[in-house]
């Protein structure tokens, strides 16, 4: 931070300064924002031999960017375990695709465990997020 930053951010003008009036009460405190912008949706899933998806809701994979593990939540009743596919569709769509890898492990019940066993049961612990 140099001089002139530390005046702006006791002033009130540093980081963050963008956030005052009319934009900050459009946020979800405005009652403005009604839902999380690119939520997972159930897809149906493709795969070659090796488990990689080669078509996505009916449209082809031309490249596979990349490919990830996320375990987290491990210490939780409800843990998380996915492998994720950063995809290019034909024509050219990007889209990330994971399987959801609890999907058939059990479930502990409690808060969301019913509506989350129907989610995993109609997608077969598929899900996108994009185009």
């Amino acid at each position: 931070m140099t001089g002139d930053d530390k005046g702006a951010a006791v002033r009130g003008g540093g980081e963050g300064a963008a956030m005052r009036g009319p934009a900050r009460e459009t946020g979800v405190a405005g009652g403005l924002m009604r839902r999380a912008l690119n939520t997972p949706r159930p897809a149906r899933v493709r795969t070659d031999a090796m488990g990689a998806p080669v078509e996505v809701d009916g449209r082809a994979i031309e490249l596979v960017r990349e490919s990830w593990l996320v375990e987290d939540r491990w210490w939780t009743a409800r843990p998380l375990r996915r492998r994720y596919w950063e995809v290019l569709s034909a024509g050219s769509h990007n889209m990330v695709v994971f399987h959801d890898l609890g999907a058939a492990g059990p479930l502990v019940a409690g808060h969301g465990a019913r509506e989350e066993v129907a989610r995993r049961r109609t997608s077969g612990g598929w899900f996108s997020q994009g185009a």
